[in-house]
C-alpha cells in the first residue's frame, strides 16, 4: 500500500520564504484540457505567506531540484531548463490572464505555480508514468489554476501533494529535504508507485512521441497506439508491429539460428538437447570449448560459455535446465561481444559489451568493491532500473574461483576481476559505444540477420575479434537475433543521444500517423433540434459519397463508413472515440459541447478544421481551448455575435472561413475585403444560390431550391447547416464539384429521427 503524502503545510524551519499551499477543486478528466494533450487534472492552489521575487525563487529551486532523485535517461533535464522543460508551450488565454498585470507578486505566484506543475510532472515520470507537460492556466490574486497530465490518478494526486511538500520545505530552508521528518515516507511512496508504472523503454518512446506531437493512446501498461484511425500503429516496449511468427522465431534461438544459416549468415554450429547424455554427445561432436544456454530465455540467464570439460558441461547443463527443459549446446566462438541495433533496415547503434567486473584498488575486498559499486543510485534490482546491481551469487562465485579469488580477497590496484563470463548488460556488464568504428560489412550483416527473422527492430549479437574489420576477414559470427531488444546499454553507451526519438523516426519513415479531423462546436438542444449533430451527419454523408471511410461521433450515435455502430450518444461517454481507434477510418468528425468538454475533456488533441456554429456564452475557457486546438481552418458563423466575438482567439496561421445567410453581412464583407474565404447566399440566375467566395471572387455552387427538403423541415437553419458542412468538407481539400450532388441526396429523415441523450 502506497504511503499517503501529508497535507502540504508550512515548514517549521525559520523561513527564507515561508509559504503555504492550499490545494482545492481538484478535478480529473480522461480527456485533455487546458492545451494539454493527455488526461488532465485541474487544481486551484492558494498561495499565502511571504513571497520572494520570481528570479530568486528560480535560482533557489534550480539548485535544489537535482537533489531529489538520481540522474535517469528519461528524467534528465538540466537544472537551467527547469521549470520550463515540463511546461506546455503556448499557454491558453483566459480572462483572468488578460486582466492581470505584471506585478512582482503576480510573477512570483505564476512562477511558483509553474514549479508546482513541473515538479508534479517530474515526480510522476520518476514513478515511471509517461506524463509529458502541464500548464499554469491562470492567476487571480493569490490563487493559481494549474493543469496537470496523469496516467494513474492516485499516483498523480500523490505526486501533486509531495511536490507541494517539497516546494514548501525548499522555499523555507533552502536545503535538500532529506532531513524532513516525512522524507522516508516519500521514498517509500515513490518505491511503491514505481512498481505499477511503465518500463523505461516504453516511457522513452512515449516521451519521444509527445515531443514530435504524435497522438498516443495507452492500450495496456506497456503497449500503446500511435496515431489515429487508418494511420495508427501499435507499439510495445521496443516491438513495433512485428508478426507473431517473427517474435516466436526470435524467442526460440534454435529456430532463428537455423533460419540465419539458411540465408548464408555465419552462425556457430548448434544442437538442441533435452538430456545430459545428449548434451555431452553434442559437445564431443562440436569439440570443446562449448556454450550451454536455455532454448527460449533472454537477459543472459542460464548462459554458460567457454566450457572446456565434460564436468563443466554437466554443471552448466543442470543450471540451465532451471530456465528451460530444452537446452542449446553451441560451439564457443572467440571474440568480443557486440550488440548491433537494427531498426527498419538500418544499423543504428553498435555497442560493445563487457562482462560484469571489478577493478581492484589494493585496499578493499571483492565483497566491499561490489558494495561500493552498488551504492551508485542508478543501480537497482528492477527491470526498470537504469543500471543493474552487481551480485555475488553462485555464478559469480564460480567465475571468481576460476580466477583463483574468494570474496574476501583484495585485488591489486588496477587488477580486473570478472564476476561473469557472459557479456550481458542485464547481469551488471559494462558497455562502450562503437557505432562510428563499425565496418560496413558488419552493419550490413546485422541488417540481413534482422530481415531474415522478420523483425523491424532487432538486437543482433555479433562475436568478432575486431569490429573495425569485415566479418569475412576475422571470422565473425552472429550468436543471436533478439526481438524487443533492451535499450539501456545503448543509452549508457551514449547518454546524450536521443535514441528513442531516432528509432521512432526510422520506424515511421514517411508514414503519417494522423488522419484528417474536424469538430463542430454547438450547444445543448432538445429532441431533433440539434444543428451540430446534423452538420456532422451531413459531413459523414459527403465523405462516404466520395469513397471515403469517415468515422463520426455525435449525440445521435457513432457512424463508421455506411454503418451506425452505436445508437447511443457518444459525446458523453468519457472514452476515446471509436472513430480514432478503428483502423478503417480515414477521416474523423466530432460533435462537441463546451459543457461536456469541461466534464470529459478532448480525446482528440487537435482538429484540422474547427467549426463554431453557435455559443451559449460570450466566452468560456473551454471554447478558447477548442480554438487553440484548431489546425488549418476555423469555420465561423458570421450571423452570431457570440461566435464572432471568439474570432480573435483563432490561432495565428489558422484560416478563418465565415458563413452567413446574407451576402452583405458586415463581418463577411470585411473578411472578404482582406482576401478571406466564406460561404453565403446570394442572387444568381434570378434565384437564391449558395455561393463560395474568396476576396472578390465568387463561385455559385447550387440553388437553394434543390435543398428545399432542408428548408421545408428546418427553415433557414437547415440551409446554414448545409453551408457549414460544405465549408468544412472544402476546408478538408474536397472539390466543390464533388460535394454538390451528395449534398442534395443527404438523408435528412434519418438525422431527424434521432433523439440525443447526452447528459
Amino acid at each position: 500500500m502506497s504511503q499517503k503524502p501529508p497535507n502540504p503545510t508550512p515548514a517549521s524551519t525559520k523561513s527564507l520564504c515561508n509559504i503555504r499551499l492550499d490545494l482545492s477543486d481538484l478535478r480529473a478528466t480522461l480527456g485533455a484540457r487546458g492545451r494539454l494533450v493527455e488526461p488532465t487534472i485541474t487544481c486551484k492552489v492558494k498561495i499565502t505567506g511571504n513571497m520572494v521575487r520570481a528570479e530568486v525563487l528560480h535560482t533557489r529551486l534550480r539548485r535544489l531540484v537535482p537533489t531529489l532523485w538520481p540522474s535517469q535517461p528519461i528524467m534528465e533535464a538540466p537544472a537551467e531548463v527547469w521549470p520550463q522543460h515540463f511546461i506546455a508551450a503556448n499557454a491558453p488565454v483566459t480572462l483572468a490572464q488578460e486582466s492581470s498585470g505584471n506585478e512582482t507578486k503576480h510573477d512570483a505566484i505564476w512562477a511558483l505555480g509553474e514549479w508546482l506543475v513541473a515538479l508534479t510532472v517530474a515526480l510522476q515520470r520518476t514513478a515511471y508514468e509517461s506524463t509529458y507537460q502541464g500548464q499554469v492556466l491562470a492567476v487571480e490574486k493569490n490563487t493559481v489554476l494549474i493543469a496537470l497530465p496523469w496516467m494513474r490518478l492516485r499516483t498523480a494526486k500523490d505526486a501533486l501533494r509531495w511536490a507541494a511538500q517539497h516546494l514548501i520545505a525548499w522555499s523555507a530552508s533552502g536545503q535538500p529535504a532529506d532531513a524532513e521528518p516525512w522524507h522516508d515516507d516519500f521514498k517509500r511512496w515513490l518505491n511503491n508507485a514505481q512498481r505499477g508504472g511503465n518500463n523505461i523503454i516504453t516511457q522513452g518512446f512515449i516521451m519521444a512521441a509527445r515531443q514530435r506531437q504524435l497522438p498516443v493512446t495507452r492500450l495496456s501498461p506497456d503497449a500503446f497506439q500511435l496515431g489515429w484511425g487508418s494511420a495508427q500503429m501499435h507499439w510495445e516496449g521496443s516491438c513495433f508491429q512485428d508478426s507473431m511468427v517473427a517474435g516466436r522465431m526470435a524467442n526460440f534461438k534454435h529456430l532463428s539460428t537455423q533460419r540465419l544459416e539458411q540465408v548464408g549468415i555465419p552462425v556457430p554450429s548448434t544442437y538442441v538437447v533435452t538430456t545430459q547424455e545428449a548434451a555431452e554427445q553434442s559437445a564431443e561432436t562440436l569439440g570443446y570449448p562449448v556454450v550451454v544456454k536455455p532454448l527460449n530465455n533472454d537477459r543472459g540467464e542460464g548462459v554458460f560459455s567457454n566450457l572446456y570439460s565434460s564436468a563443466e558441461l554437466v554443471s552448466a547443463f543442470k543450471k540451465a535446465t532451471e530456465f528451460s527443459q530444452n537446452i542449446i549446446v553451441q560451439r564457443h566462438v572467440q571474440g568480443e561481444d557486440y550488440r548491433l541495433l537494427v531498426v527498419n533496415g538500418k544499423c543504428m547503434v553498435v555497442t560493445r559489451r563487457d562482462p560484469a567486473a571489478l577493478i581492484g584498488d589494493g585496499e578493499h575486498t571483492i565483497k566491499e568493491l561490489v558494495d561500493i559499486a552498488n551504492q551508485d543510485p542508478r543501480r537497482g534490482d528492477s527491470s526498470r532500473s537504469y543500471l543493474i546491481k552487481l551480485a555475488l551469487d553462485d555464478i559469480s562465485l564460480d567465475v571468481l574461483a576460476q580466477q583463483g579469488f574468494e570474496v574476501d580477497a583484495i585485488p591489486a590496484s588496477g587488477e580486473k576481476v570478472l564476476l561473469r563470463q557472459i557479456a550481458n548488460f542485464s547481469t551488471g556488464g559494462t558497455v562502450e559505444d562503437v557505432t562510428e568504428r563499425v565496418h560496413p560489412d558488419n552493419a550490413l550483416l546485422a541488417v540481413r540477420a534482422a530481415r531474415a527473422i522478420g523483425l523491424s527492430i532487432a538486437g543482433v549479437d555479433l562475436l568478432i575479434s575486431d569490429i573495425e574489420r569485415s566479418w569475412r576477414e576475422v571470422d565473425g559470427h552472429i550468436i543471436e537475433v533478439n526481438g524487443g531488444p533492451g535499450l539501456r546499454l545503448h543509452w549508457l553507451g551514449n547518454p546524450t543521444r536521443d535514441l528513442n526519438g531516432e528509432i521512432l523516426d526510422q520506424s515511421l519513415g514517411k508514414h503519417q500517423l494522423r488522419i484528417p479531423t474536424a469538430a463542430v462546436l454547438g450547444v445543448t438542444h432538445d429532441g431533433w433540434e440539434n444543428p451540430a449533430a446534423r452538420i456532422c451527419r451531413m459531413l459523414h454523408h459527403l465523405f462516404v459519397a466520395n469513397d471515403g471511410c469517415p468515422g463520426t461521433t455525435t449525440s445521435q450515435g457513432v457512424f463508421i463508413n455506411s454503418e451506425q455502430i452505436s445508437a447511443k450518444s457518444a459525446i458523453a461517454s468519457g472514452k476515446v472515440p471509436a472513430a480514432l481507434c478503428d483502423a478503417t477510418v480515414d477521416t474523423a468528425f466530432f460533435e462537441l459541447w463546451p459543457r461536456l468538454l469541461d466534464k470529459y475533456g478532448h480525446f482528440c488533441d487537435r482538429y484540422d478544421v474547427l467549426a463554431l456554429y453557435e455559443m451559449d456564452a460570450l466566452l468560456s475557457n473551454d471554447v478558447t481551448d477548442c480554438l487553440a486546438r484548431a489546425g488549418h481552418s476555423a469555420v465561423i458563423n458570421a450571423d452570431s455575435e457570440d461566435v464572432l466575438a471568439l474570432c480573435k482567439y483563432v490561432p495565428a496561421g489558422c484560416q478563418s472561413v465565415l458563413v452567413s445567410m446574407a451576402a452583405d453581412n458586415p463581418a463577411l464583407v470585411a473578411h472578404r475585403a482582406k482576401g478571406g474565404e466564406g460561404l453565403t447566399i446570394a442572387l444568381h440566375q434570378g434565384g437564391r444560390w449558395i455561393v463560395a467566395c474568396q476576396g472578390s471572387h465568387e463561385k455559385p455552387l447550387l440553388s437553394v431550391n434543390v435543398l428545399g427538403y432542408l428548408s421545408d423541415a428546418l427553415g433557414e437553419t437547415g440551409l446554414r447547416e448545409a453551408m457549414f458542412a460544405l465549408a468544412i468538407a472544402h476546408a478538408h481539400g474536397m472539390r466543390w464539384e464533388n460535394l454538390i450532388m451528395p449534398m442534395v441526396s443527404f438523408p435528412l429523415e434519418a438525422a431527424l429521427t434521432h433523439q440525443h441523450k447526452a447528459q
